[in-house]
C-alpha cells in the first residue's frame, strides 16, 4: 500500500515491460529516462485509489 495525498494506493500485479509499452503508458508531458542509462524493462503495476477517509465519507 502506498500513501499519495492523504489517498490510499493499492499497488497490484507487478510484471517487467519493454521500453515502447513503458513509454506508450506515459503522458507525453512526463519525462523518459535518458537513453545512455540503457534501461530496456520497466516495473509496472496495476494500482487502485482509496481515499483514507473511507467509503462513508467520500460522498
Amino acid at each position: 500500500m502506498l500513501r499519495v495525498d492523504s489517498r490510499d494506493v493499492a499497488l497490484t500485479a507487478p510484471r517487467l515491460v519493454g521500453r515502447d509499452e513503458a513509454c506508450q503508458a506515459l503522458p507525453e508531458e512526463v519525462a523518459r529516462p535518458p537513453k545512455i542509462l540503457r534501461i530496456t524493462e520497466f516495473l509496472r503495476m496495476d494500482h487502485d485509489v482509496r481515499d483514507s477517509a473511507g467509503p462513508a465519507e467520500l460522498e
